[in-house]
């Protein structure tokens, strides 16, 4: 997840001090949320998926800046969505 690859940044990519990095994201992440699907409606809770859909983003941002942060790590961001 987002928050988990931000979170171990350091440890997982910069310590191996890369020369590029590719970001790779898909939307998996948000499908193993509980929450936003409800049963009785056989429909999302969309304030909910609001909510997770927005933490995700942020914390790619924060993936991104603190990449970019490391002037000699090119980035490259990868996406399905």
């Amino acid at each position: 997840m987002a928050k988990w690859a931000f979170e171990y940044m350091e440890e997982t990519v910069l310590s191996l001090r890369p020369d590029a990095v590719t970001l790779w994201w898909g939307g998996n992440d948000l499908l193993g949320c509980p929450g936003f699907f409800d049963r009785t409606t056989n429909g999302m809770i969309l304030e909910k998926l609001d909510f997770l859909a927005a933490r995700q983003i942020t914390y790619l941002y924060k993936q991104i800046d603190v990449l970019l942060a490391e002037e000699w790590i090119r980035v490259f961001a990868v996406t399905g969505l």
